[in-house]
């Protein structure tokens, strides 16, 4: 299953209907486009829980926020889902081999140069 379509099931799963929120508030999407500056095809994005067709980082949480706001929602639920499904759809990233901050090819590579200049390193004391 792609990332995208991975998003997208995870967001059916919890539909919010917010179109539904949005009506019984009584705006549109064009009156939500214009109070938040953001565009009206992002907005939808959000109502339909399309999470993947919003910009990434920062902007998809700030857009997500400002629509709950604009329909008098708790931003932290939608935001809820929002990170459930990016969590879902994210691969788990592994570990680099060898030990947590330390970069062999660097530090090697910086030994080769004192003992060049002529300088000791801890396992070349006379």
């Amino acid at each position: 299953m792609s990332p995208k379509s991975a998003r997208r099931a995870a967001a059916a799963k919890t539909c919010l209907n917010l179109s539904v929120i949005r009506e019984k508030a009584g705006l549109s999407i064009a009156q939500i486009a214009e109070s938040t500056k953001i565009s009206s095809r992002f907005l939808r994005a959000v109502e339909a829980e399309a999470f993947d067709e919003l910009p990434g980082g920062i902007f998809a949480t700030s857009y997500i926020r400002q629509y709950a706001e604009a329909i008098g929602m708790d931003s932290a639920e939608i935001l809820k889902v929002y990170y459930e499904s990016m969590a879902a759809a994210t691969p788990h990233r592994v570990a680099p081999a060898g030990p947590v901050g330390v970069n062999s090819a660097r530090d090697a590579n910086r030994m080769g140069w004192l003992r060049w200049l002529g300088g000791t390193t801890a396992g070349s004391r006379s």
